[in-house]
């Protein structure tokens, strides 16, 4: 699960089918990690949950202070900043 690292425990998923354009099959409460897999718990199902379906996990928003974007953007504004004065002077 390297490729989702940020699969935890609480998250809300949801199982769809593919060939019935996305229809809703199942929703799921992921109940455990480790480092190779998931286990999740069905809440709510509509229909027989097959290997052919997909899961979709809902991302959880990341703080800001986490965002490379925030910094990149603050090293950036500190740079512009800092030469604005330097030229002013």
């Amino acid at each position: 699960m390297r490729e989702a690292q940020w699969v935890r425990p609480g998250l809300q998923s949801y199982v769809v089918d593919p060939q019935q354009r996305d229809a809703l099959v199942a929703r799921l409460r992921v109940i455990a990690r480790d480092s190779a897999n998931a286990t999740a718990l069905v809440t709510g199902q509509v229909a027989r949950v097959r290997a052919d379906h997909f899961l979709l996990v809902v991302r959880p928003a990341s703080r800001w202070w986490h965002s490379r974007t925030f910094w990149a953007g603050t090293l950036l504004g500190a740079s512009v900043g800092a030469g604005g004065v330097l030229v002013a002077r």
